[in-house]
């Protein structure tokens, strides 16, 4: 008797373990873009800085989940930016980034992209951004339906088709072909 219900405890365990981990296949994985891992602490660092300067400048009070959704959608742009570069044949260089960033009528851009705890967040969302603009949509969207993206449950779904994490946790949808401050 006493192996029956050893083999569910077992199996019982072993799925409460797999539904814990989530689809990021490690709990310090925030998302993992066709083998590209974007973590945990990347996104925390970045989210405590967006928190930062977002109050320093007066701009808007951010939760730590609010901050955590906008940099996870700002980090999986930039993934994503890389890939429709290769795929497109088309470079956005750093200097073009750092250009348009001073270029803005929003002083808000190029605070942010100074900041070193968001740099790489923001680099990969204005890329993407700027990308949006030379490359033809169909492009992008064929470019995005082909990639796995494997999202952390804490951060919702990702939906190819609209572009957009939507969902649970830490919740706020983002779209991510939107302007960097949104």
């Amino acid at each position: 008797m006493r192996r029956p219900v050893r083999t569910v405890l077992v199996a019982a365990a072993t799925a409460v373990g797999l539904c814990l981990t989530g689809c990021a296949q490690s709990p310090s994985n925030a998302a993992v873009i066709d083998g590209r891992v974007i973590t945990e602490a990347s996104v925390t660092t970045a989210a405590d800085a967006l928190t930062n300067v977002a109050a320093s400048l007066g701009i808007q009070q951010l939760t730590a989940s609010q901050a955590r959704s906008y940099v996870i959608a700002w980090l999986l742009r930039g993934a994503l930016a890389d890939k429709v570069s290769q795929a497109s044949g088309v470079t956005i260089t750093d200097a073009a980034i750092t250009q348009a960033a001073q270029q803005d009528q929003d002083p808000t851009t190029a605070t942010l992209l100074a900041d070193p705890g968001l740099h790489d967040a923001m680099v990969g969302q204005m890329r993407l951004t700027m990308l949006a603009q030379k490359v033809p949509q169909e492009v992008i969207s064929r470019t995005i339906k082909d990639t796995t993206v494997t999202l952390s449950p804490r951060y919702g779904q990702w939906v190819p088709e609209s572009q957009m994490t939507v969902g649970t946790g830490f919740g706020l949808s983002a779209p991510l072909l939107s302007a960097a401050g949104s």
